[in-house]
């Protein structure tokens, strides 16, 4: 007989993998889930993305960044992502508000300050949707940003929203 994960893993430990279901062009589809909880994070965290992204954290003077890339068909997809950004200690909000605009900005869209949390532009022939929301936690400002062709529109969506859903800062 076996026994269902929530039994079979202590109260303290979450599991590795998880299975749930996404709604694709429509149709409700199963995936499963994996378990992200990078070791030295600041501040810690736990999420969960579908087996078809990659995660890749990246850290520069400028701040930490956790991307989340597409993966479909094994293929990593560098311009399908989602991105939490989370700015150095001591950042102020202006300055946080300055750096989310330039981002907007170098993106080439016409967005306007109300509209950075969803915008879209045109690069190499190829429409794509953006979006920047600039959260805080604690005293740190981070922000999450979606970015992917919007012909993946349908496929992507609901694969990032899982992994924003289940994020669960730990400090």
């Amino acid at each position: 007989m076996s026994v269902p994960d929530s039994v079979a893993q202590p109260s303290n430990t979450l599991p590795l993998e998880k299975k749930d279901s996404v709604r694709i062009e429509g149709s409700m589809e199963s995936i499963t889930l994996k378990l992200i909880k990078p070791e030295g994070a600041d501040p810690a965290f736990t999420t969960y993305m579908p087996k078809d992204f990659v995660f890749d954290p990246v850290s520069s003077g400028e701040g930490t960044g956790y991307y989340f890339f597409t993966n479909f068909a094994g293929k990593r997809n560098p311009e399908a992502y989602l991105l939490l950004f989370v700015f150095p200690e001591n950042t102020t909000q202006a300055d946080a508000v300055a750096r989310v605009k330039a981002f907007v900005a170098s993106r080439n869209s016409t967005a306007k300050p109300a509209d950075y949390e969803a915008f879209s532009f045109t690069k190499n022939n190829v429409r794509y949707a953006s979006g920047i929301d600039l959260r805080q936690h604690g005293n740190l400002f981070y922000y999450i940003s979606r970015h992917y062709p919007v012909e993946m529109a349908d496929g992507f969506g609901p694969r990032a929203h899982k992994i924003t859903e289940s994020w669960k800062w730990l400090n």
